[in-house]
C-alpha cells in the first residue's frame, strides 16, 4: 500500500491511487492533499523513478512543489482572494448568465493575480494553480446550470411548453426582450399591499409570479436587485394586469412570444 505524507492532515498516512491521478489519503479520506513517497508511487502506479506517474498512463503530479512551502501558499491565497473580489466588482449583467459570468471572471482574476504576484513558483506550481481554476470554474459552471435546470421555472417551462422547451425559441432577439421588459418595469412596491396601486390584488392580498411562485421583497436591501424586478407583460382583458419577474419573463418570452398567463399574443419590436 501507498504511504505519503497529507497535507490535509499534516501527518504520514497509507493513501491510494484514483482515476485522476491524485492520491486519497484513508485517514481523512480526501483526495489532492496527498503526497506518495515515491517508491509506493513506482510500485502502486507505475511512476517514473522520480515518484511521478507515468506521462503516458495520462496521470498527472499530486502535488506541486508549493504545497511544501508555508509562505508561498499563505501569498498565493492572499492573491487569490485578492484577485476573486476585485473580480467581482466587475458588472457582468444579470440572471443567472451574469453570475456565471462574474463568477468565471473573478476565479480567472484570483488566478493570474496568483501566478504573476506569487514569489517563488516554479513552472509546474503555475500549472497547477491553472488546473485548480478551471475546476472551480466547473464546479461553479456545473451549480449554475443546476440553478437552470431545476425549481419552479423549470416546471412551469414543462408544464406550458412541454419537455422540449429548451429547443423551443419565440425568434425574438434578447437584447430586444431586454429592453421591451426594461420599457414595461414597475416599481417592486407596485404589487405589495396598501400601496395604494394594487394592480388588481384584492385587499390584503400578496402577489406571487405565476412563473416562478416566488413573491417579491421590497425591503431596502433588496430594492433594485435583478431578481425583485418586476414588469407588466399585458393587460389581459384590459382589467387585470399580469405582472411577472423580469427574469422570469425573459427566459419565457425567448421560448413563446406569448403571455404566459393568458397566451395573448405580445407584440415585441
Amino acid at each position: 500500500m501507498p504511504q505519503g505524507f497529507c497535507h490535509k492532515c499534516s501527518e504520514d498516512v497509507d493513501c491510494e491511487a484514483t482515476e485522476t491521478g491524485d492520491f486519497r489519503c484513508l485517514s481523512c479520506n480526501s483526495s489532492g492533499y496527498v503526497v506518495a513517497d515515491a517508491g509506493d508511487a513506482d510500485d502502486a502506479e507505475g511512476a517514473s523513478s522520480q515518484g511521478r506517474l507515468d506521462p503516458s498512463l495520462g496521470r498527472r503530479p499530486s502535488l506541486p512543489p508549493m504545497l511544501r512551502n508555508g509562505e508561498a501558499m499563505v501569498s498565493a491565497i492572499r492573491h487569490f482572494v485578492q484577485g476573486v473580489a476585485g473580480g467581482l466588482e466587475e458588472p457582468s449583467g444579470s440572471g443567472l448568465d451574469g453570475i456565471q459570468r462574474n463568477i468565471l471572471g473573478a476565479v480567472a482574476n484570483g488566478v493570474q493575480r496568483v501566478i504573476h504576484n506569487t514569489e517563488g513558483l516554479c513552472e509546474e506550481d503555475r500549472h497547477w494553480v491553472q488546473r485548480q481554476g478551471s475546476n472551480i470554474s466547473a464546479l461553479a459552471s456545473g451549480g449554475i446550470n443546476i440553478l437552470r435546470q431545476s425549481g419552479p421555472l423549470v416546471n412551469f417551462l414543462e408544464r406550458h411548453l412541454g419537455q422540449n422547451w429548451q429547443s423551443q425559441q419565440s425568434g425574438l432577439d434578447v437584447g430586444v426582450i431586454s429592453k421591451w421588459l426594461d420599457e414595461r418595469q414597475i416599481p417592486a412596491d407596485s404589487v405589495s399591499p396598501g400601496s395604494g396601486c394594487p394592480l388588481g390584488l384584492k385587499p390584503n392580498e400578496s402577489w406571487t409570479c405565476s412563473i416562478c411562485l416566488a413573491g417579491c421583497e421590497v425591503a431596502l436591501e433588496h430594492q433594485g436587485t435583478a431578481d425583485q424586478e418586476i414588469c407588466l407583460l399585458c393587460d389581459s382583458d384590459g382589467h387585470s394586469w399580469h405582472v411577472f419577474h423580469k427574469l422570469c419573463a425573459k427566459e419565457w418570452l425567448q421560448r413563446s412570444a406569448t403571455c404566459p398567463l393568458c397566451r395573448r399574443d405580445l407584440h415585441i419590436s
